[in-house]
């Protein structure tokens, strides 16, 4: 399914996914999530939007959201340690955010740590705004949360974010020496498949969605983009 070892592929969470997911959060969270809980989120899609990034032929990193009544709640975004930096957190929220908007909410929302600016930084990004505080929220050390929100998700104002964001992505935590080479927005759709391809720092980014095997169409544009 690996385009390339400088690529970066978003696609839907699956079981298969689980094993390695759960090694991302015992490098990233103090208290991460059992087996059993994804599992149960995966049995749950018709109100879920579960998503994985991979790079350099590994899994690093996977975002998702649940959706309850009209609004959709972020439950986690995480990148492995070897991973940060490239920007993935950036696309796998645009992937969920885009997938939550087919459930016709009207507003999403999350917590997130108080001392965790650079989240906040990206959460901001999306439109995402302070709304409150929850005293003691994180167990681990008894952390408050702060309670951000991001309303009128429908508006064409916030789809032209998306769009903007997943266009125009030259500086999300990029420092000097990887400053972005190019990010070149093309589309694709196949039978079942929706493909969107990306030249960003010098490497292919992917999103496909819809197929669980995607690896035939990407290959199919793969000299699309490699000359594009």
């Amino acid at each position: 399914m690996m385009i390339s070892a400088t690529s970066v592929l978003i696609e839907p969470m699956r079981k298969r996914h689980v094993r390695a997911i759960r090694s991302i959060d015992k490098q990233v969270y103090v208290k991460p999530w059992s087996a059993a809980m994804y599992h149960d989120e995966l049995r749950q899609r018709d109100r879920r939007a579960y998503y994985v990034a991979h790079h350099d032929n590994r899994l690093a990193g996977y975002g998702g959201a649940m959706i309850v009544h009209d609004e959709g709640h972020i439950t986690s975004v995480a990148v492995a340690p070897h991973a940060q930096g490239l920007g993935i957190a950036t696309r796998l929220m645009i992937a969920v955010h885009r997938r939550c908007l087919r459930h016709n909410i009207s507003a999403m929302t999350l917590e997130v740590r108080v001392s965790n600016e650079r989240a906040q930084d990206l959460y901001r990004r999306f439109g995402y705004a302070p709304a409150g505080v929850r005293s003691g929220y994180y167990g681990d050390n008894g952390e408050d949360a702060l309670v951000m929100w991001c309303h009128d998700v429908q508006e064409i104002e916030h789809h032209n974010l998306l769009a903007n964001i997943a266009d125009v992505d030259r500086a999300i935590d990029i420092t000097d020496e990887d400053t972005a080479l190019s990010f070149l927005p093309v589309s694709h759709v196949f039978e079942r498949t929706a493909v969107y391809l990306y030249l960003y720092k010098g490497a292919t980014v992917i999103f496909a969605e819809g197929l669980d095997t995607v690896g035939r169409d990407l290959q199919r544009v793969r000299p699309t983009v490699m000359t594009g």
